[in-house]
């Protein structure tokens, strides 16, 4: 049964996000006020914050996960995010655990003696939002497959790389997205295909699709190609799928559509539990 590799420093796992920083994520989420670009940032901050502690251990970290972050927008633009000088777009989990671009204070809400209090934590943040320009989904769906098959080349006895595309729009470089998305999810490793999620988020508030097993509920041709190029999620993964609030059936795939923020971070939480 395919998508069982235990990830570990030998057989490391790996996580590819592309994210959408056109012109349209200035907007409001309804939710908060806060630009939706912000709050991308934001999660994939904390993500980073958790993959670190993860993978902590014996007090140090151990590399049993490589990341990523790819954005795109701009003039047909798409680079990487996270901090310069790492030696690459795909970095090994510890190489963050020193370099990042500086320290924010957060804002956390804790319960103390059964009164919820909201105290101030300061903590490293590697990506910043950015926003402007076009959508260029196609292009960085190419250079999505371009690293992650050399590190396949590398690491093809480990578990799949999870690509997640996080967007709020449509692609401005060619509106069909399947033969883009097709040559990510060829590639394979030992265990299995590359997976590949997509994430449409909207700073509205709305009734979010998760994991769909059939396009019959999505609104447009957009959405139903969405669908269509996302993986389907394998039966590991559909096991542990109740533990995150979600309910999978066969032919389920790892899509959310019209997705909110808290969506966003339990599909991330989700899309890695076996870190």
């Amino acid at each position: 049964m395919p998508y069982v590799t235990p990830i570990n420093t030998s057989k490391p796992g790996c996580f590819l996000f592309l994210v959408d920083q056109s012109g349209s994520t200035k907007a409001p989420v309804k939710a908060t006020g806060v630009p939706l670009a912000e709050e991308i940032a934001r999660v994939l901050n904390e993500f980073i914050s958790t993959l670190l502690a993860r993978c902590s251990g014996g007090g140090f970290i151990k590399d049993r996960v490589h990341t990523g972050i790819l954005g795109y927008f701009g003039d047909d633009e798409v680079r990487s995010l996270l901090p310069g000088g790492l030696g690459g777009d795909i970095v090994k989990i510890s190489a963050l655990q020193t370099t990042y671009l500086g320290m924010k204070d957060v804002r956390i809400e804790t319960v103390v003696d059964g009164k919820s209090e909201i105290l101030t934590e300061s903590q490293c943040y590697w990506i910043e939002p950015k926003c402007g320009g076009r959508t260029p989904m196609n292009r960085a769906l190419r250079r999505a497959k371009s690293l992650v098959a050399d590190w396949i080349d590398a690491h093809n006895d480990s578990y799949p790389p999870l690509v997640v595309n996080i967007t709020d729009g449509v692609p401005t470089d060619g509106k069909d997205l399947t033969a883009a998305a097709a040559e990510v999810t060829q590639l394979k490793t030992e265990d299995g295909g590359v997976l590949l999620l997509n994430v449409h988020l909207t700073p509205e508030f709305s009734t979010p699709l998760l994991c769909p097993s059939t396009d019959a509920g999505l609104p447009d041709d957009y959405a139903k190609m969405l669908w269509r190029i996302s993986s389907p999620l394998p039966e590991s993964m559909q096991s542990v799928a109740p533990d995150f609030g979600l309910t999978l059936t066969d032919g389920s795939r790892g899509m959310a559509f019209n997705a909110s923020i808290s969506d966003l971070v339990r599909v991330l939480d989700f899309g890695s539990y076996n870190v």
